[in-house]
């Protein structure tokens, strides 16, 4: 199921998503190796930045949904939980 929204711009949604995941990416190992420098061994610091990423997805999904379920119409409530990304995954498995 695809946003209505999005069909127009489609490629400018897509560069832009692409640049997001990039610059993601940089954060992403930047933040690893700042773990790095004040961990004791390369394995504490991987489990920091794994435990670190899992939380903040965690809290974005919820965020994600929240805001969804309190700016929809009454109407719309049954389809909202359909355009979040976290039910498709759980419920493939």
């Amino acid at each position: 199921m695809s946003i209505p929204l999005a069909k127009p711009y489609g490629r400018i949604l897509n560069i832009l998503q692409w640049l997001v995941m990039v610059l993601y990416g940089i954060a992403a190992t930047l933040l690893a190796y700042c773990a790095s420098l004040f961990m004791p061994s390369p394995l504490a610091s991987f489990a920091a930045t794994a435990g670190y990423q899992a939380v903040m997805f965690l809290v974005c999904e919820v965020c994600d949904s929240w805001s969804m379920l309190t700016r929809a119409r009454t109407g719309l409530l049954d389809r909202i939980p359909d355009y979040t990304h976290l039910r498709p995954i759980l419920q493939s498995g």
